[in-house]
């Protein structure tokens, strides 16, 4: 039978993770079970960010975000997100969570915090990308795994931070399937809601979320992850990416964090010549000027930065280009276009017509290229997080393009509680993702807007969103369609 790894997941090692459940998704024994990575590795000085509460594991995404297993989170914690307490293997320090959001549709779920764990050695804050591969992609891939669950499959040893390295089987569901290594190391309960991981050109990759196992005679036979593949993109919508600067290297110092633009001197939140690392969201770049008024030398980086290198406390003012980039050569160069969501048909691509060869996409967005202007002929969807390189049946043959960011429809006040993902169209209740009239908070980008109506089948009393609403007030939990458009 499949057991869920939920609330406790075992130890990896000698044997696998167990997780009692008979569905995916139908999770028993919440807050029963646990489990640490059989026979796992000790983990000393963590430098990943794995973070344990109330018999789970977690991973710091993004300095206040954690990403876990919706079956690990209290049904209490979603009004009351402060009983959920975290706590770093590296330290004893223990922060409360502040709010809870969760998947519509998958086991998984986002707890932000009240303040940012920093390792205790370095004083560095966690942050790991998602993987932006496929499920597919990790089958054969061995994956370097972790969790605070048992140690053993009779349950004992809860609460030491291990890892194994673990092959992937296959594609299972919504995720990935792997198997004891030549160890015997596993998954098992007390590891729900922990990460794998790939490293891929020196970054390391959060892969999924620990789910549910197979356990066996004695032993933990597999165990499945929900994969980054399906939630990475309602991820980076909800916890809203964004760059950082830091005054010392290694994401150490004061820090400020930068929204796409132009940031000056006096706009850069940390004292002049002292930014020394930065932090990028996929796809994003920086351009870090030497003088105040973007004069002097300049360097440009595409991705984050441990050490700027030669620009370390030099730089005086920042230009940070978060949309969509085009470029006119396979290699991410030549001219080069900046893309806000949108439509853009060939007119508008200023790069020219049947040109682009290369594309950089933020996490959470979207891009649907089209051969023929007027955004007809074959077309291509490219998905946020991804790098493309065009490949030669579309090189130099895109003449119109659709850029996409997405709201966020929340089934509590302050942008917590059941979270859906809702691109540009029409959803009625059926495929909102929430409870009826349970729709009281929205995310709502620059140059969209959403017209909820009161009852299904967009009928009945109705009203528009034209920006980000914590609490929709009057009409809170009155939603049961409504449609995402682009201004």
């Amino acid at each position: 039978m499949k057991s869920s790894i939920s609330i406790v997941w075992a130890a990896l090692g000698s044997v696998a993770m167990a997780a009692c459940v008979t569905e995916p998704g139908d999770v028993e024994g919440v807050q029963e079970a646990s489990s640490e990575i059989i026979d796992g590795t000790v983990v000393g000085d963590d430098t990943f960010g794995v973070v344990t509460f109330g018999g789970c594991s977690s991973t710091i995404i993004m300095d206040r975000w954690l990403l876990t297993a919706e079956h690990c989170i209290d049904e209490e914690w979603q009004t009351n997100p402060g009983g959920l307490v975290a706590r770093l293997n590296t330290g004893s320090e223990t922060i409360k969570a502040d709010r809870v959001v969760l998947h519509p549709t998958l086991d998984i779920a986002l707890v932000h915090l009240e303040s940012a764990f920093r390792h205790p050695v370095t004083g560095a804050i966690f942050s790991n990308p998602i993987y932006f591969g496929s499920n597919e992609s990790l089958v054969g891939e061995t994956l370097d795994c972790y969790g605070y669950g048992y140690n053993t499959v009779n349950g004992q040893g809860f609460g030491t931070l291990r890892h194994a390295a673990l092959p992937i089987s296959s594609v299972e569901g919504d995720g990935y399937r792997m198997e004891q290594n030549g160890a015997g190391q596993m998954k098992w309960q007390g590891d729900s809601g922990g990460p794998c991981s790939i490293t891929k050109g020196g970054v390391k990759y959060v892969t999924g979320a620990a789910a549910y196992c197979y356990p066996g005679d004695g032993e933990i036979v597999a165990c499945v992850d929900t994969g980054a593949e399906a939630f990475r993109d309602w991820a980076y919508a909800v916890m809203g990416a964004q760059a950082a600067v830091y005054s010392d290297a290694d994401y150490q110092g004061q820090l400020q964090v930068l929204q796409p633009g132009s940031h000056d001197v006096d706009q850069l939140g940390i004292p002049n010549d002292e930014l020394s690392s930065l932090r990028l969201p996929e796809g994003w770049t920086a351009q870090l000027w030497e003088d105040a008024g973007f004069q002097g030398a300049q360097v440009t980086y595409q991705s984050s930065q441990t050490d700027v290198g030669a620009f370390n406390d030099r730089t005086s003012s920042v230009v940070i280009t978060g949309g969509v980039q085009l470029f006119e050569h396979s290699d991410y160069a030549g001219t080069r276009q900046v893309l806000s969501p949108g439509k853009y048909d060939v007119g508008a691509l200023t790069i020219g017509n049947d040109v682009l060869s290369s594309i950089r996409v933020p996490a959470n967005w979207r891009v649907t290229l089209h051969k023929n202007s007027g955004f007809g002929g074959d077309k291509l969807v490219v998905h946020g997080g991804e790098i493309a390189l065009l490949d030669d049946a579309w090189n130099d043959e895109v003449s119109s393009i659709v850029v996409e960011e997405p709201v966020v429809a929340y089934a509590d006040e302050n942008f917590s509680g059941r979270a859906a993902l809702l691109w540009p169209g029409i959803y009625d209740l059926s495929e909102l993702g929430l409870a009826d009239d349970t729709l009281s908070s929205l995310r709502v980008p620059a140059g969209y807007g959403v017209t909820v109506w009161e009852n299904g089948d967009f009928s009945g009393a109705s009203f528009e969103v034209l920006e980000s609403t914590a609490n929709l007030g009057a009409n809170n939990d009155r939603g049961s369609s409504l449609e995402v458009f682009q201004r």
